[in-house]
């Protein structure tokens, strides 16, 4: 995290996508993006301090409000995306910890995405074990096809996996308690990487089967990854 004075100041966004937090002017608060590491974060310094080495060790933006006045705050992570912070500074609250929540934009699967994905006019049992019907799901996630008992989100959402990975969700399916995911990574580095299924199996709770189209992935190459857990 490499936080910088006024590099944002004649940035212009949406309203829509502003937080607002109530900080304390005592001592310094810090704010995080759920699930997403930071890379930068930026305000007037006539108004804001930023704590740069703690922020750069801790992964988070370590700042405190430096006048009664109200500011932004402008919090951009690996992916790109950047968060308007409206800070009110408040002389009587406490230093807190806040969690930026990103808004995951859930859009309808076009007719175009179906027939990419096949839907077809027969269903998964689901009055066999759980690992048999998770395997049944996975392969048919593999295969490209949709069950029609099996309802289908497209999600198309940039996460953080690692540093040398482009990660994205792409579809996410559910039959029953089960929901299986589809994603797609991309090697970004100028180096062959393999990619092992036991690094999927704490990307989420309770997963009961991965697959990866292709593990080993040259400089720029792009796999599916398939992941199937149990909903919470």
């Amino acid at each position: 995290m490499l936080p910088s004075v006024n590099a944002f100041a004649d940035t212009s966004y949406s309203k829509e996508k502003e937080v607002k937090f109530l900080v304390s002017t005592n001592d310094y608060s810090m704010i995080q993006i759920d699930g997403v590491k930071l890379k930068s974060a930026d305000a007037d310094s006539k108004y804001c301090d930023i704590d740069i080495a703690r922020s750069k060790k801790l992964g988070k933006v370590v700042f405190k409000p430096v006048s009664d006045k109200k500011f932004t705050l402008f919090v951009t992570d690996v992916q790109g995306n950047t968060y308007p912070v409206r800070v009110v500074p408040n002389k009587k609250t406490a230093p807190d910890v806040f969690v930026i929540q990103p808004k995951e934009k859930k859009t309808e699967v076009s007719a175009a995405d179906l027939l990419k994905l096949r839907r077809v006019n027969y269903a998964i049992s689901t009055s066999n074990s759980r690992i048999k019907i998770a395997t049944n799901l996975l392969t048919s996630m593999a295969n490209g096809v949709v069950p029609y008992n099996v309802d289908v989100e497209k999600n198309n959402k940039s996460l953080y996996l690692w540093e040398e990975v482009k990660f994205n969700r792409d579809f996410s399916y559910k039959l029953g308690s089960l929901t299986g995911t589809k994603y797609t990574i991309q090697n970004i580095t100028d180096k062959p990487m393999v990619i092992l299924e036991k690094e999927f199996y704490t990307i989420a709770k309770n997963v009961l089967g991965v697959g990866v189209e292709s593990p080993r992935l040259m400089p720029g190459e792009k796999t599916s990854v398939y992941v199937v857990n149990v909903s919470q």
